[in-house]
């Protein structure tokens, strides 16, 4: 049988996402230095800086919080993170292997 680790379990309703980032800061650092193994650190400046950009200007309502996670990381790829699967970054789309189409 097949055992997961536990989800932790964070009360985040008076810190919300930047309570979480500290609290999980250790997973957040080994996230984002995975990320800067795969993307240049000067692309990831760009990526950073035109995800910001974009969040602004769709009027995100997380925007704060995530600028609150960018200053604990201390450096970029918190935006660009943060809007990776709304890029389609973190996503694929192919064949059913089974040949079906839905």
């Amino acid at each position: 049988m097949t055992t997961f680790p536990a989800i932790p379990v964070i009360d985040a309703r008076e810190g919300g996402p930047p309570l979480i980032a500290r609290v999980a800061e250790a997973k957040m650092r080994a996230l984002l230095a995975r990320a800067r193994g795969i993307i240049s650190p000067p692309a990831l400046v760009a990526a950073d800086h035109v995800a910001r950009r974009w969040l602004a200007r769709a009027d995100n309502p997380y925007l704060a919080e995530i600028d609150s996670v960018a200053v604990l990381l201390g450096r970029p790829g918190a935006y660009a993170l943060n809007t990776s699967y709304e890029w389609c970054c973190t996503s694929a789309v192919g064949p059913d292997p089974k040949g079906g189409c839905g």
